[in-house]
């Protein structure tokens, strides 16, 4: 389903994003009194990272996005299937994948900081259920933080 997206242009939000990258670089970073969001993981590092990239940062950045969307779905079915069976979690897995609004945040670059979240929690979720509360504690930190 996100095939047809990957070769658009940046939309408005990723344009203000790497205006923001190229302006402040690493203040993205740290919070500041003026950000209504704090988001230096999908917004500090990614931005600044595709940034650098130039004009190979666009076809980067869908790449990425669907790399992270593929792995949000192999965690939704690893847990699914831990909690629920292998029969759930292919289910799962199918039915997340094929969500609609799912192509849009492969095709928006700035979709990344949704898909991060999603990811980074539900390693989170899969840490917790293996017993390792440390482990878990840092992805959900790394989650709020996208």
């Amino acid at each position: 389903l996100c095939i047809p997206v990957l070769g658009l242009e940046y939309f408005w939000d990723d344009y203000v994003f790497l205006t923001n990258a190229q302006a402040h670089s690493l203040t993205d970073l740290l919070p500041t009194s003026n950000t209504m969001f704090y988001r230096p993981i999908s917004r500090g590092l990614y931005f600044l990272l595709l940034f650098s990239l130039g004009p190979s940062g666009t076809l980067v950045g869908h790449l990425a996005n669907l790399a992270i969307l593929g792995l949000a779905i192999l965690l939704l079915v690893s847990l699914t299937s831990k909690l629920a069976g292998r029969g759930a979690g292919l289910i799962a897995g199918l039915a997340f994948a094929t969500l609609g609004p799912i192509p849009s945040l492969v095709a928006w670059t700035s979709g990344a900081q949704d898909l991060f979240a999603i990811a980074f929690l539900l390693a989170a979720l899969l840490f917790r259920h293996a017993g390792r509360p440390v482990g878990a504690l840092a992805l959900s930190a790394c989650a709020l933080l996208s």
